[in-house]
């Protein structure tokens, strides 16, 4: 049976509608306009003093247990978060009840969904202890992470082409790449004997390379994905003062011995013996910070001290495309 309700604004108090039929009673609210525009549900808090945190209001599921006592299994709340004019913002809240314990218990807080008083386009969704999707979690790109606070991480994309996998911690510090990088390292030791250059031995021979031709197996390695070369490092038996100068030359399919120089940083120190020395990449005469390493290609490393260095302890550190 459906009723009439002509004049709302008679209703005080409590408004109760019951029934012991199969699935009633029903609300409904009808709007039979030809626009796109349809009924709505207005829940307005009057007041002179309203403050942030205000609940707004509330649609609660309401039923009874096997002791016949009165419980809430769910509610949807809407409340204040800030009430300033310019920043004013609120918040939707989903409650489920989950083991309830005490009958005063109330349903927990399983999503927040909170607007923000300082950023117009941020709408911020918590969910209580843990989210399980089945399916797909699909992530908008960013150009940058948002600075999230003390105690927060952030799992986000970056807008690269293609987008990347990110996660920044409270710190701001980001990774970027998650997954799609792997990074080697490789360690060198030589002795440079009496000459202040030489080709690194990156596949293991114990002397200096002063030269390229015929020394291929001892100098050059092949690039086994597109990446880059994030840091070198050096450590000398002997002092160091004046000017020392780093290369990668690098060779193509078809050419043995690499030639053509891809980098070349020109740069001055004045460091004691077995002092370790962490190589500034960047602004080279030649190439970009980082070196970029093309699959495929062979690379040979160049580097010139200021005086004899004798035994020389070289760290080079790889960022490894494995996508590509």
């Amino acid at each position: 049976m459906s009723r009439l309700i002509k004049n709302p604004n008679k209703l005080v108090g409590d408004f109760h509608i019951k029934s012991s039929g199969d699935q009633n009673p029903i609300v409904k609210i009808e709007n039979i306009n030809d626009n796109n525009k349809s009924a709505q549900l207005h829940f307005k808090k009057t007041t002179a003093s309203t403050a942030a945190n205000d609940t707004i209001g509330s649609i609660r599921f309401l039923t009874t247990d096997s002791n016949d006592e009165d419980i809430q299994t769910a509610s949807i709340t809407s409340r204040t978060v800030g009430i300033t004019e310019d920043s004013e913002a609120g918040s939707l809240i989903l409650s489920v009840l989950t083991k309830e314990s005490v009958d005063s218990d109330a349903p927990l807080t399983a999503m927040t969904i909170e607007g923000s008083t300082t950023t117009q386009s941020l709408v911020q969704t918590t969910i209580n202890d843990k989210l399980i999707v089945d399916g797909k979690i699909i992530i908008e790109e960013a150009s940058a992470h948002l600075l999230a606070g003390a105690g927060y991480g952030q799992i986000w994309v970056k807008d690269d082409a293609p987008n990347e996998l990110c996660y920044s911690d409270d710190a701001g510090t980001a990774i970027q790449g998650i997954g799609k990088y792997h990074y080697t390292m490789k360690t060198v030791g030589c002795n440079y004997g009496t000459y202040l250059y030489a080709y690194l031995p990156m596949n293991g021979y114990i002397f200096e390379q002063t030269s390229t031709s015929s020394r291929n197996e001892y100098n050059a390695f092949i690039a086994p994905y597109n990446g880059t070369l994030e840091k070198f490092m050096w450590r000398t038996e002997e002092l160091q003062d004046g000017e020392c100068s780093f290369r990668i030359l690098t060779s193509t399919d078809g050419t043995e011995v690499p030639g053509i120089t891809l980098y070349r940083k020109e740069y001055t120190v004045d460091i004691a013996d077995d002092t370790h020395h962490d190589v500034d990449m960047s602004s080279p005469v030649v190439g970009t910070d980082p070196p970029v390493l093309v699959k495929g290609n062979v690379y040979s490393f160049y580097h010139l001290f200021p005086n004899d260095p004798n035994d020389v302890n070289f760290t080079l550190v790889f960022k490894w495309d494995i996508t590509s």
